[in-house]
């Protein structure tokens, strides 16, 4: 398994970390895991993905290039029968076609201009009377963008209550 031999004490360190879940037939990784919730396992001299090591040990190697994409879509799942190699275009695809997939919405999103203080600003001069191009031009954004927070089409979880209103 990638270049390294693979002795049956390795193996067994292996699978003293794998717990079958009977229900599934995944066989869920008790180690240690990484941010995404995917088991790392150590060989070679370097930590390793769990579900690489398991698929190239059970089924054989495969391209470095290409990533194995979970049709139990549980992370700690090893079972290399529950995996299939893929390219990261393919493995994106399949993660937006179950669902998993959710777009940063908000301030999370990375090219987020506002904040939800600055959308309650900006209800707020909207009822003052303010036009849409003026309170585009204060937040650096488009005029569509804040037609639709006035419209509710965007940032539709904050809300102007009439107590909030600032004085400009």
């Amino acid at each position: 398994v990638y270049g390294h031999p693979v002795s049956s004490a390795i193996i067994d360190r292996f699978e003293a970390k794998i717990l079958p879940e009977p229900n599934s037939g995944c066989w869920l990784w008790t180690g240690s895991v990484d941010g995404g919730g995917y088991g790392t396992f150590w060989h070679g001299g370097r930590a390793r993905k769990a579900t690489r090591f398991s698929y190239a040990y059970w089924r054989g190697n495969f391209p470095n290039n290409l990533d194995l994409m979970h049709s139990c879509d549980l992370p700690c799942c090893v079972n290399p029968y529950h995996l299939t190699p893929g390219t990261t275009l393919e493995n994106v695809n399949d993660m937006w076609r179950k669902g998993r997939g959710r777009p940063s919405r908000g301030s999370r999103n990375g090219k987020a201009k506002l904040n939800w203080n600055c959308v309650q600003f900006i209800k707020g001069m909207f009822a003052a009377g303010f036009e849409y191009s003026t309170i585009a031009r204060r937040f650096d954004v488009d005029r569509s963008t804040v037609s639709r927070i006035i419209n509710g089409t965007a940032w539709r979880k904050v809300s102007m209550n009439v107590e909030d209103r600032y004085e400009w």
